[in-house]
């Protein structure tokens, strides 16, 4: 009977680490089957995934620039709108529209307005 339960005990905890892998939080998953069983599981199904730190309507776009990818426009090739290093040094990043630097700004993941423009 104690066998069982330990493997009752272990099934929880790879579902729960499965399950939470699929949202991004297989480390919570994986508490929850262990410390709590097929309530952990309920939980971690119910819990939605985790979010892009800027996932905010106007930041929903390239954020930073790639590793190889040159953080400043150039005029040879037609460049995407995306995230690049603020210019003016004041913030992390500046959004770049594809023509100019925008007033949308973020630092560590949080995005704002400049009212300076660039």
């Amino acid at each position: 009977m104690g066998a069982v339960i330990v493997l009752v005990w272990v099934a929880c905890a790879a579902l729960g680490f499965v399950v939470g892998r699929t949202k991004e939080r297989g480390t919570l998953g994986l508490l929850l089957g262990l410390l709590l069983g097929i309530i952990g599981l309920i939980i971690i199904a119910v819990i939605p995934a985790k979010k892009s730190p800027l996932a905010t309507p106007a930041t929903q776009f390239a954020y930073p620039p790639t590793l190889g990818q040159s953080p400043w426009p150039t005029s040879s090739a037609p460049q995407l709108p995306a995230w690049r290093p603020d210019p003016s040094g004041r913030y992390q990043y500046r959004w770049w529209d594809g023509r100019s630097f925008t007033n949308q700004v973020a630092t560590n993941g949080v995005s704002s307005t400049d009212p300076i423009s660039v």
